[in-house]
């Protein structure tokens, strides 16, 4: 009987469900050292959950880039921010100090519920459109990401980032639909996910690939306007600050240990503290530039939509610095479209014979792993563990290979032309 079950699943099932069997030893270590092994992988202080939603909207009141706060969040995102605190009576704001004392009130709940049911609902919505093989296992594909390791975190950290990756697999599912409105919609979309987050404009380079140039210029013009318009509410230096406020957010970040930074300057360190000796500033940027134009050269390449996906996920991940553990929320639209590949009639992996070590490593990316703590590279509340040194090796060598990718493409170009 169990023999004719699996002949029956499709092979997008069959990597689920090995998935989910996977993620099995860390959610039973979790239930035999009663959340212990959760420090391994979430933010080091276990009374700050939810806290990158609720201190913005607590201490950047009034205009946050004039007050002094060091406010680094885009005005699109201080808007909406505003608009939430427009739910909650001032009463509450006046009677606390801490911004996470906002967590006693229903107020509060009711807004953080309701906002997480619309984002949501807008990636459900995303993820089962993109599913073109096997919408059956959409079900089961969901249970999947929301049990893993980057939502995990990105759901503790409660971070806007969240909204900003719902509008952006809106953009990413919809933007080839064959209902034009629902086209323009998705352009609008990645023109939010821009305006909040500013990196997700990286996915507007599958409107180059597509050749989709009006488009490609509609969704620009969407972008900048939903990004610059709301700084006119808050002054006209309030851009400079913000900006000022981001440079000096990023260069502050070397103080923060070497945990929840995905970030090549981030985990160069981080190898560089472990071997004795760190790389130059101007090196690590040389090789960030390298490896982007290789992986870019692999994105216009590559005939794998979910290796198209991935490459732009891991160029939005590796330049920002800090970029910290929720970014990688960003690489579930190709681990969905990785996994709907499998029920392709077609073979899945064959492009230059990295296509099964790619994606079984960035299959293990999602899984959580619950392993020590490393006392030695921790600071505060940055609690660096072995299973952060697991994901950092991995990350790499999938960009990397990526980037390897990208040079045999080149080498094959530069062949043909030489025949």
């Amino acid at each position: 009987m169990i023999r004719d079950t699996l002949r029956s699943m499709t092979k997008t099932r069959k990597g689920i469900y090995l998935f989910i069997v996977f993620t099995i030893p860390f959610y039973f270590l979790a239930f035999v050292t009663r959340g212990e092994v959760f420090k391994s992988l979430l933010f080091g202080c276990n009374t700050d959950t939810f806290a990158d939603f609720i201190k913005p909207m607590f201490h950047w009141g009034g205009n946050p880039y004039l007050n002094g706060t060091g406010c680094n969040y885009p005005a699109m995102n201080v808007l909406l921010l505003a608009v939430f605190r427009r739910f909650i009576p001032q009463g509450i704001f006046d009677s606390i100090s801490e911004g996470v004392e906002l967590r006693s009130y229903q107020e509060f709940w009711l807004l953080f519920f309701l906002y997480n049911i619309f984002v949501f609902i807008l990636i459900s919505i995303s993820i089962s459109k993109l599913m073109k093989n096997d919408k059956k296992s959409f079900h089961a594909l969901m249970f999947a990401m929301l049990i893993s390791f980057p939502v995990l975190f990105a759901f503790d950290r409660g971070n806007i980032i969240n909204l900003s990756f719902a509008f952006t697999i809106f953009f990413i599912a919809f933007r080839s639909d064959e209902r034009n409105y629902l086209r323009e919609l998705a352009l609008i979309s990645l023109a939010v996910a821009f305006s909040l987050k500013i990196y997700p404009a990286a996915f507007g380079l599958l409107l180059i690939k597509d050749k989709e140039w009006k488009a490609t210029i509609r969704a620009c013009v969407y972008g900048l306007i939903l990004f610059l318009t709301p700084f006119l509410l808050y002054g006209k230096e309030s851009i400079m600050v913000f900006i000022k406020n981001l440079v000096a957010f990023s260069e502050n970040s070397i103080d923060n240990g070497y945990a929840y930074n995905f970030s090549f300057a981030g985990i160069s360190k981080m190898f560089g503290k472990v071997i004795g000796h760190e790389l130059n500033h101007a090196v690590i940027i040389m090789i960030i530039i390298i490896i982007v134009a290789l992986c870019i050269v692999a994105f216009f390449n590559t005939h794998r939509e979910w290796k198209r996906l991935l490459v732009l996920g891991s160029i939005m991940v590796i330049i920002p610095n800090p970029s910290s553990t929720y970014t990688l929320i960003f690489l579930i639209p190709a681990l969905v479209c990785l996994a709907d590949s499998l029920s392709e009639k077609e073979e899945a992996f064959c492009e230059y014979g990295l296509d099964i070590p790619i994606g079984l490593m960035f299959a293990l990316m999602f899984i959580p792993i619950g392993l020590p703590v490393i006392d030695s590279l921790s600071a505060g509340n940055y609690i660096m563990s072995w299973s952060y040194v697991v994901y950092y090796f991995t990350f790499v060598c999938i960009v990397f290979m990526l980037a390897l990718q990208g040079g045999l493409a080149c080498k094959e170009v530069i062949t043909r032309r030489n025949n």
